[in-house]
């Protein structure tokens, strides 16, 4: 449309940048702050469809700070996780839990 200043996604790097600015206090802000409970509500989902399955790879897309990889790294051969962010998969790293990132 002419005009229009609509966009249909971020930028890659305003995503950067901003992950980048709070990195250091991201797990924080999620966890204690907001209550972020996304990867643990969604490993207690998966274990009631499947309990013992392990998975050869899981692949975490916006791994971020790896809060997902500590819910899921006992319950698959391989973590590899992706984020736009170098200091965010920096973070994740520091978790161990990733064989690839």
């Amino acid at each position: 449309r002419d005009g229009d200043t609509t966009i249909s996604k971020c930028p890659a790097d305003y995503v950067v940048a901003l992950y980048s600015t709070f990195c250091e206090r991201f797990d924080t802000l999620l966890v204690e702050k907001l209550s972020y409970q996304t990867p643990s509500k969604l490993r207690e989902l998966l274990d009631s469809c499947s309990a013992s399955t392990i998975f050869d790879t899981v692949c975490d897309l916006g791994c971020g700070t790896g809060l997902s990889g500590l819910a899921f790294q006992d319950i698959s051969k391989q973590m590899v996780g992706v984020d736009l962010s170098p200091d965010m998969l920096s973070k994740a790293k520091e978790r161990g839990c990733y064989a690839q990132l």
